[in-house]
């Protein structure tokens, strides 16, 4: 938690991952599994919720498109 509260880049990229790798591994994980961990956490955790924005954000715009009024030319 203090780690997240110094990071510069969005969502503590670097900074927190060090922290949950150092973690691990004091846990008593191995290096490799506990890069492959929070390389998966990573992708939940942003990947997955990045994902499911675009999902969203591309259904208000549909909705939002629908809902417009057709213009009909007289041309």
């Amino acid at each position: 938690m203090a780690a997240g509260t110094l990071t510069i880049v969005p969502g503590g990229l670097g900074i927190i991952d060090n922290a949950l790798i150092l973690g691990l591994i004091a846990g008593g994980l191995d290096t490799p599994t506990a890069i492959a961990a929070v390389v998966l956490y990573r992708l939940i955790n942003l990947g997955f919720v990045i994902g499911a924005g675009w999902i969203a954000w591309g259904l208000v715009l549909r909705r939002t498109r629908r809902e417009q009024p057709q213009r009909i030319s007289m041309g």
